[in-house]
């Protein structure tokens, strides 16, 4: 056992030991950002700057790596340090180095080898549900919980230290003095299809949040459930996570978008706010508060007065995103559908946009900051680009063909 290991403290190390090692970008990846992030698009005469945003260096992980199953659908970093992997065919845990695999064939006390939910309660015991049933993992050994064996959607623990259970129609169970029972409550429908349960979240307060099919929005309170609002249901679909930030502000990930729940009001983000009107797979909020959201790509909150979001450019996956995490060094950790996982690391550089001004593959030749504290980045045959203090772009046009070329 690791107790004061860092696995991300080796993944230099580890990126000379996995096949799959260092990222797609590399070097390029590098010069790239000397480009200053130069895409495709019509030119026009000036653009308003999207603002700099943090840049990453990108470390890929897949089967090639260890890992037991490309598709990945749930990470978690336990309090040793170890980063869990949750596949459709097993589950891994990650030192650093080298994955180790848990399968049925080899672990008899995993319900299965389709990992749906991760979860580390208060003593250090890991959940595992999978596709038929709950397994625990206790001092290295993993053991079957006495329940359905259907599929566990999600876990969490409550303030008492019960753990709570979703299942896909045998409604809500809850594990006390050892032994699993089913919840009953005057809202809840009997188990059946209408009784799929997803997204369980403990607040900040203590309540117990979850998305219940025939229902929608519900919270546990002194041992009630109680529906949020009963126009909810309609608005958000099928919810999958729910995420706190800031103390109070609740974040909802849906099939129909994402939500954000503060006091009783209910603000939906879409094409306006800079996402995409698709199913959200994972919403995350890290130690600083920041929103992570994955749909088919990954966004971040940019703006959480205003509630703008940005792309973050993933090249290490192909994009169809199933979760995000951030480790205790700081590193984010993505998973993909069919991709494996990357870990992404904020590096001392930023991307500047000039998207809409030049066509694709532009090439930048050489880059100056004048007194002024004006960039101009010289281009081949188009003349240069001029980045203002406050983040304005322009091209400056100098004809066409060599009589443009800036050197």
């Amino acid at each position: 056992m690791f107790h004061d290991f860092h696995p991300t403290k080796r993944m230099i190390q580890a990126a000379n030991a996995a096949p799959l090692g260092r990222v797609r970008c590399g070097l390029l990846c590098w010069m790239a950002v000397a480009t200053l992030g130069m895409v495709a698009g019509p030119k026009a005469a000036g653009a308003e700057p999207a603002g700099p945003g943090p840049s990453y260096y990108y470390q890929a992980y897949n089967v090639e790596a260890g890992l037991p199953h490309n598709s990945v659908g749930v990470l978690l970093q336990t309090h040793d340090g170890y980063l869990w992997v949750g596949t459709d065919s097993g589950l891994a845990r990650f030192d650093g180095i080298r994955f180790v695999n848990y399968r049925v064939a080899t672990s008899p006390g995993l319900a299965d080898n389709l990992i749906r939910c991760l979860y580390e309660d208060k003593s250090g015991t890991l959940w595992i549900g999978t596709q038929h049933g709950l397994s625990r993992m206790k001092q290295d050994q993993i053991e079957l919980v006495e329940m359905p064996r259907v599929a566990v959607t999600s876990v969490t623990q409550d303030r008492a230290g019960r753990i709570w259970i979703a299942t896909l129609g045998q409604g809500l169970w809850v594990h006390r003095d050892g032994r699993a029972t089913v919840f009953s409550d005057p809202l809840l429908p009997p188990p059946s299809a209408d009784g799929e349960v997803r997204g369980l979240f403990t607040d900040s307060i203590g309540r117990v949040w979850m998305w219940i099919r025939a229902i929608g929005v519900m919270y546990l309170e002194n041992d009630r459930l109680h529906l949020f609002e009963s126009g909810l249901r309609d608005r958000a679909g099928l919810a999958n996570a729910f995420v706190e930030s800031p103390r109070g502000t609740l974040w909802l990930g849906t099939n129909k978008g994402l939500l954000r729940l503060r006091g009783r009001e209910v603000t939906k983000y879409g094409l306006a706010q800079g996402l995409p009107e698709e199913t959200i797979r994972a919403v995350y909020a890290d130690p600083h508060g920041q929103v992570w959201v994955a749909t088919s790509r990954l966004y971040r909150l940019v703006d959480p007065e205003n509630g703008v979001f940005v792309e973050v450019p993933l090249p290490a996956l192909d994009y169809n995103l199933r979760a995000i995490i951030q480790d205790s060094e700081g590193s984010y950790w993505v998973s993909s559908a069919g991709y494996g996982i990357a870990r992404m690391q904020q590096t001392g550089f930023h991307t500047i946009s000039v998207e809409g001004l030049l066509p694709n593959n532009v090439v930048v030749r050489t880059v100056s900051v004048d007194r002024a504290g004006t960039i101009w980045a010289a281009l081949p045959t188009q003349g240069a680009i001029r980045i203002a203090p406050d983040g304005k772009t322009t091209v400056v046009e100098l004809g066409g063909g060599t009589r443009a070329e800036v050197w």
